[in-house]
């Protein structure tokens, strides 16, 4: 029996030093083939150490988690535009489990969320934990916490606990990983404004239920939010296609945002595909005009760029003008009036009112209002450099 121990702790310290060298040395083309292909696509590798900045500060007020209808579907600017400070940890694929992990993560490092708002997908319900968990120990750019390496070893999967191990040394041993540029854009805790859209389908008939570790995990997800005093509260994403499913008992009792109840809900224009929200602004020109914000303080290095950005400046006005003069207003007073508020207030020309134009329901899907602004740039572009027209 002894000589078998012997044996064995000489094949785990063999194993674990075979390890060290692969997490030195291993070529970054090699690594998807030996180990986990690591990518950029959920910006894991940025939100992870911009939390940890923002934790060790005492945290956001308010902490996003749930898979990735989360992770598009709901904007911190929201809840910071009514003094809420905000962080979405969101992310693809994950469950219960994951998010139970993130928010004993987070409590660990110092913050002091005063509510956690959980994103609640039914497809999520009955998945395996394992690609999310991946996600989290494969792509971030620094050795991992003590809680994702538990995460790793409590999956019970070899391979994710020896991604976990070889990512773990492989950052303390190697430079930064180069990580790809993706195509949309990202601001602090949150990604927005996707590319790519897939054609709307219907969901799977079958009744999505929650299954053992996710019913488990949102137990224990809400035990750890009634110990440290902080509301938990659910948010059922809305969704293009008709969704049959019964609460789970785990959830009941708490406070619940129903995407049902969002008049837009059916609006398909409004979704990249069965499931994700493009995202919306405040329409009838009044996003055009916040956007247009970001070139005050544009610096010009000559004349020429400096009379380029006062064409941009005044024609992303052109749209609120038009809409003010179809309906037999004075545009100036009405630009000028909408450029002095914030966030969502704009003029709603039906009713001829300044409000919230989102909560009117004056609202425009944000790739059709950017993509309008880089098709005129582009079209004015090509008029600028063609000699003849």
């Amino acid at each position: 029996m002894k000589a078998f121990a012997l044996r064995l702790l000489a094949f785990c310290a063999t194993a674990f030093a075979v390890l060290l060298l692969f997490a030195a040395f291993t070529p970054p083309e090699m690594e998807g083939e030996w180990f986990a292909r690591r990518t950029s696509e959920h910006d894991t590798y940025r939100r992870i150490p911009e939390f940890r900045e923002w934790a060790l500060k005492g945290g956001p007020e308010v902490l996003i988690l749930g898979p990735s209808t989360g992770y598009l579907g709901i904007d911190p600017k929201a809840f910071e535009a009514r003094g809420h400070s905000t962080f979405n940890l969101a992310s693809a694929m994950q469950t219960p489990e994951v998010s139970l992990a993130l928010l004993n993560w987070s409590l660990g490092m110092g913050a002091k969320p005063d509510a956690v708002l959980l994103d609640v997908y039914p497809r999520v319900w009955s998945q395996s934990s394992l690609p999310s968990i991946k996600d989290l120990i494969v792509n971030r750019p620094d050795p991992l916490d003590g809680h994702f390496l538990r995460l790793a070893v409590r999956s019970e999967d070899p391979k994710t606990i020896l991604n976990a191990l070889y990512f773990h040394f492989r950052d303390r041993f190697q430079k930064p990983h180069d990580w790809p540029s993706q195509p949309h854009l990202y601001q602090l805790g949150h990604t927005h404004s996707r590319t790519e859209v897939s054609p709307i389908k219907y969901f799977n008939p079958k009744k999505p239920q929650l299954n053992d570790a996710n019913r488990e995990g949102f137990r224990q997800l809400r035990r750890t939010c009634e110990e440290n005093g902080i509301q938990l509260i659910l948010s059922m994403p809305p969704l293009p296609c008709k969704t049959e499913f019964t609460k789970p008992e785990a959830m009941k009792g708490l406070p619940w945002i129903a995407g049902s109840d969002w008049p837009l809900e059916r609006v398909d224009t409004l979704y990249y595909d069965d499931h994700h929200l493009r995202g919306i602004v405040a329409g009838g020109g009044t996003a055009l005009i916040r956007a247009g914000k970001v070139l005050d303080g544009v610096e010009t290095i000559n004349e020429d760029e400096a009379t380029g950005v006062q064409i941009v400046m005044r024609a992303i006005e052109e749209p609120l003008r038009q809409i003010v003069a179809n309906a037999g207003g004075e545009g100036a007073v009405v630009v000028n009036t909408v450029r002095e508020g914030e966030g969502d207030f704009g003029y709603n020309a039906r009713t001829e009112v300044f409000e919230d134009l989102h909560t009117a329901g004056v609202i425009d899907p944000t790739k059709v209002t950017r993509v309008a602004l880089e098709n005129a740039i582009s079209i004015s572009g090509m008029v600028l450099t063609t000699e003849c027209v």
